[in-house]
């Protein structure tokens, strides 16, 4: 009740109910209940330390309201509205009411209890609520007595019990997974984001969830999807080891996602799973194709095997990182028994096969690469392998649109935003909180990153673009000819006799660095050329075109008009902009009409004049303070007027006659100011002194004195700190040490 917990709270008391009188047991009421203070001994051991035995009171009866009862009751006759409760109050405890200990004992009230809802909802676990909690409280006055009492400031184990609660009402029960993912399923479903769900049917203890925001569908219907597809999966992000695995696209703005799949399996079953509830959500997924062009993945068999049995027909693609960190992890493992001198040759003719670009150099490599190896189980390992040579050998590559990415560096990437971003280092509770996760923070962190792009917030993509046209002469864009159909031929930058041709439409080059669909000079050069025809779909977002496609992409119908996206330059040759010839000019008036608007008609020889005298009154300064100055000027010079003294004089004259305006003469003044307030050989009384212990411990070539520690980027004399092992296999494979992991 509310007069129960209002009471309750004004008096520090807590109570419980002890007898309950239903109306089917009442004549003349319609209801009867007696609450008694809850140190009584009602429910509790004699041994117990919250038993007292307080015999304090609470009666409350609520009358019947008939014409019968009003006959010998003036409360409910003489009254409007008729008074029917009648409270019975005995205020005599046995116990303290204010001390720490007796509100510690107090339970908390309904407020304080959605406060802590709040909390959980918005992120923050037991120990963060009860802090934050705490430091509100310090806030408010009268704040050590509130600290200790239970009603407004619970225990610890409280607050446990109500996360306990809050977690399995809304993440469930983590045997029962399954039943709160269909819940939330629901959920979103209303606000437009499609999550499927399934089960093996063979195995019901494996199931896979696929997650598609709104977003997500919009970059399904790119021509970016239905090129290269990266996948990749992470477990440990929550406590329960389900796997997240993210199915990316590339665009102008980095990796974004077609979807993202939830299972608990990283199994070929597993994998089957969430690639078919995407197939089933979408059967073209893939910019309106069944399939794309290829999917590229690390050399996992379950990932790929699974890829085979939903999408049969399309291409499979292996990192060449992945290849060629899986290669140097097999030589330095000591099982094997290469030696350290043989290590890193053997890798480098690993890597003349992998980046081959013809088949006359392939043929050699794998030659010299037989020729060179005498570890017959490195040979016959190389042998396996190259019976698979289409997915990492480069030159099967060769006019496939993979847009120069030969490697999943976009998921690794992906990955470590994840976990670093997204979860900031910290494990979920299960599945059901990466959903929400995935859904809430990682879709809006795809969103904010177009839009960063869209907004020119990044100089990344101009910067890319500017250095691919200065490798190309300037002269040569009159040499590019129109060959129709979006088809260019651009000459050579180093050989005359050489051409390139260009194809606009599908961005695409004859050139080694273009054939696979990378953005190269010659394509910049054209793009430079025509940059109104909208050519180009691996161009960077430096056109208004480019950035209100990604805007589409990040807010769909939301997105602002496209004159938004516009440049300065881009809006002027629109033609959508207001020039100073256009700008309405301020009228000159003559001095008749002039004399007419001013207040009284006063002329305007009258005015000049006034303000002539005004000028002559100003002019008349107090000019004491400036002969002190000079006379202090010359008995400094009378003391010491040597040679270097002269010089340092004339420099100052010059560089006072250089001050024109009323801000350098302050700027100038305040500066002779603070060089006259110092003192050679005097310290500064300000200075805070560091204890000799601390002084002992900083590195070499931090300051020994009391100023501030330098912080930030360190200065070239500063010794070298001792560097992370980088995550950069080709300096690995040279220091002849094992590769690093980025996440």
């Amino acid at each position: 009740m509310e007069w129960i917990e209002g009471y309750a709270e004004e008096t520090f008391t807590g109570w419980i109910v002890s007898r309950v009188k239903k109306e089917k047991d009442c004549n003349r009421m319609i209801a009867r209940k007696w609450f008694t203070c809850h140190f009584n001994k009602k429910n509790k051991s004699e041994k117990s330390k919250r038993c007292t035995d307080c015999k304090a009171s609470i009666n409350i009866k609520v009358k019947k309201l008939n014409k019968d009862t009003k006959k010998n009751d003036r409360y409910l006759r003489d009254y409007d509205p008729a008074l029917q409760a009648v409270i019975v109050i005995n205020p005599k405890h046995n116990h303290n009411l204010h001390s720490f200990d007796a509100m510690s004992y107090l339970r908390s009230t309904k407020a304080t209890r959605q406060t802590f809802l709040n909390y959980f909802k918005d992120g923050h676990g037991v120990a963060a609520s009860i802090s934050l909690h705490e430091a509100k409280i310090e806030m408010e006055e009268n704040s050590a007595v509130v600290l200790g009492n239970s009603a407004l400031n619970p225990l610890n184990s409280t607050v446990q019990h109500w996360y306990r609660l809050w977690r399995e009402e809304n993440y469930g029960d983590d045997r029962d997974i399954l039943t709160k993912l269909r819940e939330k399923a629901a959920i979103y479903e209303k606000e437009g984001v499609h999550v499927g769900i399934a089960q093996d049917p063979k195995n019901p203890s494996l199931w896979g969830a696929i997650i598609v925001t709104p977003l997500m569908a919009r970059v399904q219907k790119s021509k970016e999807a239905s090129e290269v597809i990266f996948i990749d999966s992470t477990a440990s992000c929550d406590a329960t080891e389900c796997t997240v695995t993210s199915i990316l696209a590339a665009s102008p703005a980095g990796a974004i996602p077609l979807a993202i799949g939830l299972h608990n399996s990283q199994t070929t079953e597993g994998y089957t799973l969430i690639f078919s509830l995407l197939k089933s959500c979408n059967s073209l997924c893939f910019g309106g194709q069944p399939e794309p062009e290829a999917f590229m993945t690390d050399n996992s068999a379950a990932e790929k095997g699974a890829l085979l049995l939903v999408w049969a027909t399309a291409r499979q693609l292996l990192c060449h990182f992945h290849v060629g960190q899986a290669e140097w992890d097999w030589l330095l493992t000591g099982k094997n028994g290469i030696s350290s001198e043989d290590r890193r040759p053997l890798m480098n003719k690993f890597r003349d096969i992998m980046y081959s670009k013809d088949s006359e150099q392939f043929e050699t490599a794998v030659q010299v690469f037989h020729e060179y190896c005498s570890y017959k189980n490195y040979t016959d390992r190389v042998d396996k392998e190259l019976k698979n040579k289409e997915e990492w050998v480069l030159m099967f590559r060769e006019w496939l649109c993979t847009r120069g990415h030969n490697t999943n560096n976009y998921s690794e990437a992906n990955v470590r935003v994840l976990k670093d971003i997204v979860l900031h280092r910290t494990r979920a509770l299960n599945p059901v909180a990466l959903l929400d996760f995935t859904v809430n923070v990682w879709n809006t962190y795809f969103r904010n990153k177009m839009l960063k792009f869209a907004y020119n917030r990044t100089r990344g993509p101009y910067l890319t673009y500017d250095n691919l046209v200065k490798k190309m002469p300037e002269n040569l864009i009159e040499q590019i000819k129109d060959l129709g159909d979006n088809s260019y031929l651009v000459p050579s930058a180093s050989e005359s006799a050489t051409s390139y041709e260009v194809l606009g439409d599908i961005g695409m080059c004859s050139c080694y660095a273009g054939r696979q669909g990378a953005f190269c000079k010659h394509q910049a050069l054209v793009h430079k050329a025509y940059p109104t025809r909208g050519l180009f779909p691996n161009a960077p977002a430096v056109t208004c075109d480019a950035r209100y496609a990604l805007g589409k992409l990040a807010l769909g119908d939301k997105c602002p008009a496209k004159e938004y996206f516009m440049s300065l330059q881009e809006d002027i040759a629109a033609g959508n902009f207001t020039t100073t010839e256009q700008l309405p000019m301020p009228t000159i008036m003559d001095e008749e009409t002039a004399m007419d608007c001013t207040p009284g008609g006063v002329e305007l020889k009258e005015i000049s004049e006034a303000s002539q005298d005004c000028q002559l009154a100003e002019k008349e300064l107090d000019m004491q303070p400036v002969t002190d100055l000079c006379n202090e000027l010359v008995r400094l010079y009378k003391l010491e007027h040597g040679e270097y003294t002269t010089q340092q004089f004339n420099k100052l004259t010059n560089n006072l006659k250089r001050v024109t305006n009323e801000g350098q003469v302050s700027k100038t003044v305040a500066c002779l100011v603070a060089a006259s307030n110092s003192k050679a050989g005097k310290k500064r009384k300000g200075d805070i002194g560091c204890q000799p212990r601390s002084i002992a411990r900083r590195r070499e070539g931090q300051p020994r004195g009391s100023k501030r520690v330098a912080a930030g980027r360190p200065k070239s004399t500063d010794p070298p700190k001792k560097q992370k092992r980088q995550h950069c296999l080709s300096k690995n494979i040279k220091d002849n040490v094992k590769t690093a992991k980025c996440h």
